[in-house]
């Protein structure tokens, strides 16, 4: 699977839009049943999240403003990946 993160100045200059983005690879069509994706906020609580129904893809778009800390996750089962970022 490959995790895309983007960034792109908001209306408000000091704001950011994010999307995150999980797509499937290695000839994959789809991405695992039940995979799911999380934003969580500064105390690791999920505030957003989505998950792949025999999807080709999973997305989750949000603003946050800048020096903001958050975090994706990816989880499937019970192995989960979390990586934390700063607007």
């Amino acid at each position: 699977m490959a995790l895309l993160v983007g960034l792109q100045p908001a209306i408000d200059p000091n704001e950011m839009d994010i999307w995150v983005q999980v797509h499937p690879t290695n000839g994959c069509e789809c991405l695992p049943y039940n995979l799911r994706l999380a934003v969580l906020d500064e105390a690791c609580e999920a505030v957003m999240q989505a998950i792949a129904r025999e999807s080709k893809n999973i997305q989750l778009e949000f603003s946050g403003t800048l020096g903001e800390h958050f975090s994706v996750q990816v989880a499937l089962g019970e192995v989960s990946l979390t990586e934390a970022f700063v607007i």
